[in-house]
């Protein structure tokens, strides 16, 4: 992989140039990570160490001690947390001299655990007492006339949400506790269950509900959107990836529109029954034959349909790729899509499969992932591209103004209270300023600048130097030039004014969402006509900020109504 390849950030410059004996491992080891039937976010890439001394981790602030063979390192890469844009996860396989796998460990919340059935710590099976082989994990099979409750649970899924009954369920993790097993394992490969929106691993899915249930439905909920873009890497603590307020503003856009309920049902193969764990069937994926029906198709080991089983192809609706990556010359097997609800894949990978390569490729190609990300924010992200203000008696006291003997000129005003930190902060949450104001140009330096909030306006248009006064359009337009938007983005902004003639009128006529703001009754808070009704109306300064963020809420939930209305027809 070449440096611009590596710069990219596109999945498919990642996935080009994998091969050698250490990918082979790590491919022959590579966890299934089963997701939430209603994650919104799928893992995209792993890149790999493989260690055969003790080191430190190259992507983690672990040190790795090998047990009698190779160690496996994965850092899983996933664009988005439901709290942030950004999060890196792993994986740890230990391997004993004979390659077979000892020990699993993952990444929980800052933490490194043990992977088994019951999540504690695993058991060296050679320190386990010598004691008869366990019977076979042979569950009860759905009889005619027995009722759902007795269905066979699910080799990959548990708890009463997750497949069978809870008992039979706490049975399996029971006897693959006391028989030093791992967690569960498709051959060679570990699967590992992943916290919907966060990516905790867990070795239980019923184990997890129980647990953590309630505190991961807070985090998808009310708590989304925590942080913006993640800073707690050492890609941004070096500078690599540098987000702008504006860019933290849109990722936690993002993220709110996409908070959801999980579901704690995870994709598996229904076909498998408990059996698998110990002796499952070889990794191959289903291949139609010439002649051979859809319907006809066997179900793939990886993969099914809503719940795991079905035909085996992947469809629009079929909810999560665990197809292998790709090295050069191979080709890429079908995957599924991960699904939101929609019927619309979110997975920007196309659904071909997470990509995996050596660990200093994912390195150097992360900063370039997230700033591809960023940059395509403004375009994904209905948000308020721009907020254009008055001055008196919106920023500035009218009633104590001081004018220049024989001039409309004010050489001195107090601001309103509270007004100087509305901007600020409006301006500090990534806003574009621009003010709209009728009078001569000193009178607003005058205000502005001595309270240090001239120079926060990207754009200043004067009524003094463009030859029109409020409500005329020219005003307006001349502001949606001055910051480089288009006529047609005119209800991408909004204006804040006092003067339900001049601010609010204007601003109706022109398509911008208008803002009346009443702190003063200097003038008349009645609109004359209707062409004066304000679309919104505050009246302190410490109303604006939150009002802004409710406009945007709303401008994405009409957005995804669209998006879902649209996927419907589509379907």
């Amino acid at each position: 992989m070449s440096q611009n390849d590596r710069v990219s950030g596109t999945l498919e410059k990642l996935r080009r140039g994998a091969a050698g004996a250490d990918y082979a491992l790590a491919r022959a080891h590579m966890p299934l990570l089963m997701l939430d039937a209603h994650e919104p976010y799928p893992p995209l890439a792993m890149g790999y160490t493989v260690f055969r001394e003790p080191g430190q981790s190259p992507s983690s602030k672990f040190q790795v001690r090998p047990l009698g063979g190779a160690v496996i390192e994965y850092a899983v890469w996933y664009d988005w947390d439901i709290g942030h844009m950004y999060d890196l996860e792993h994986v740890w396989v230990y391997l004993d001299g004979t390659g077979k796998v000892e020990r699993v460990e993952a990444s929980r919340h800052g933490r490194r655990l043990a992977m088994t059935a019951e999540g504690g710590a695993i058991a060296n099976e050679s320190l386990l007492p010598a004691s008869p082989e366990p019977p076979p994990l042979t569950p009860p099979h759905k009889g005619e006339g027995d009722s759902e409750a007795s269905a066979p649970p699910s080799p990959l899924r548990g708890g009463v949400r997750g497949g069978g009954t809870s008992k039979d369920s706490k049975s399996i993790r029971n006897r693959l506790a006391a028989d030093g097993r791992l967690c569960r394992m498709l051959g060679p490969r570990p699967v590992l269950y992943v916290e919907a929106g966060k990516h905790a691993h867990w070795a239980d899915p019923a184990e997890m509900e129980e647990k953590a249930g309630r505190l991961i439905s807070v985090l998808c909920n009310e708590l989304a959107a925590w942080e913006g873009v993640h800073l707690g890497n050492v890609f941004a603590e070096s500078g690599r990836i540098a987000p702008t307020a504006f860019d933290h503003r849109l990722a936690k856009l993002k993220m709110k529109a996409d908070a959801f309920e999980p579901t704690f049902e995870f994709d598996y193969p229904s076909h498998m029954g408990s059996e698998s764990l110990m002796a499952p069937p070889p990794l191959t994926l289903p291949l139609k034959g010439e002649g051979d029906s859809e319907a006809s198709a066997p179900p793939s080991p990886l993969r099914g349909g809503v719940r795991g089983g079905g035909s085996g192809k992947a469809g629009k609706d079929d909810l999560y790729s665990i197809a292998l990556p790709e090295s050069e010359g191979e080709e890429t097997p079908a995957a599924m899509p991960r699904g939101n609800g929609t019927g619309i894949s979110d997975n920007p990978d196309g659904g071909r499969g997470i990509a995996l390569v050596p660990w200093p490729i994912l390195e150097a190609w992360i900063p370039a992932r997230v700033r591809k990300l960023i940059e395509e924010l403004p375009s994904t992200v209905p948000h308020i591209r721009a907020v254009l203000f008055d001055c008196g008696d919106t920023i500035a006291d009218e009633a104590t103004e001081e004018k220049l003997p024989g001039s409309e000129v004010v050489v001195r005003a107090e601001l309103i209270p509270g007004a100087a930190d509305m901007v600020r902060h409006i301006a500090a949450a990534g806003y574009r300023l621009a003010l709209v104001a009728d009078g001569p140009r000193e009178t607003f330096e005058n205000i502005l600048k001595p309270a240090g909030l001239w120079d926060l306006f990207q754009a200043r248009i004067i009524s003094g130097e463009v030859g029109a006064l409020k409500p005329s359009p020219k005003m307006f337009a001349a502001a949606l030039e001055r910051l480089g938007l288009r006529g047609s983005e005119a209800r991408s902004t909004v204006m804040i004014g006092n003067n339900l003639s001049r601010d609010i009128k204007g601003a109706n006529a022109f398509g911008i969402p208008s803002i009346f703001f009443g702190w003063s009754r200097r003038r008349t808070h009645e609109p004359a006509d209707d062409s004066e009704r304000p679309d919104y109306s505050v009246f302190t300064p410490s109303d604006v900020l939150p009002l802004l963020h409710e406009i945007e809420a709303a401008m994405q939930q009409q957005n995804v109504r669209e998006h879902r209305e649209t996927a419907g027809a589509e379907a």
